[in-house]
């Protein structure tokens, strides 16, 4: 079964893909269509074709990133004991994710955040770029607090940096009434590909 294709972002500047895998429950024999083929005289293969998918919704892939992001940040930013070679990792979280984190994605985040000493980074050479790398793109919500009598000067208010401030600009008064939402968009570069990325098993 293929697997979906998430996203999380692990600072301002930097977002990692994550192949999620989902273990399919037993299904009926109705479910599943076999097909035998005769290779030769003495040999004989048999086909199984699931007809059902399981698709996890953009809702529930949210919750499960939310779920495993302190275990995944924990290994790629603080795990450094300096002394240890870094490896490929994988963790069980609970009784439902197994995480599995290659050594290529966890050295080029720590290059990338400058968490690597100069010994650390003539021992792990930084993989060469062209610059063209995958990128995603975000979309950021901003508020545009239009002052009543002053509409050509605007205050710009970005959403993500303040969730609350909403609500206070309504205890502000009634000098700011007119709030316009706009919309900006900026590409994060994302560490890795999707060859060799994080996997997540769900289960």
């Amino acid at each position: 079964m293929p697997p979906q294709i998430t996203f999380i972002k692990i600072s301002k500047s930097i977002s990692l893909p994550i192949k999620v895998f989902i273990k399919q429950q037993s299904t009926s024999d109705s479910s599943i269509t076999k097909n035998s083929y005769a290779i030769n005289s003495k040999s004989l293969i048999t086909l199984s074709n699931n007809k059902f998918q399981l698709r996890l919704s953009n809702n529930y892939l949210s919750k499960i990133i939310s779920e495993i992001s302190s275990d995944l940040k924990r290994i790629l930013f603080y795990d450094r004991d300096e002394s240890v070679v870094i490896q490929n990792q994988e963790i069980k979280i609970g009784e439902k994710y197994k995480l599995f984190i290659p050594k290529q994605v966890i050295i080029e985040v720590r290059m990338r955040l400058g968490l690597l000493n100069m010994e650390q980074l003539e021992q792990y050479k930084a993989p060469k770029s062209d610059g063209l790398g995958m990128k995603l793109l975000l979309r950021e919500k901003i508020m545009r607090v239009m002052p009543e009598e002053e509409e050509n000067d605007s205050l710009m208010i970005s959403v993500e940096d303040g969730e609350n401030r909403e609500e206070e600009l309504e205890e502000e008064g009634e000098d700011k009434k007119k709030v316009n939402m706009d919309y900006k968009l900026r590409n994060i570069p994302v560490v890795g590909g999707l060859s060799e990325c994080i996997t997540l098993h769900v289960y």
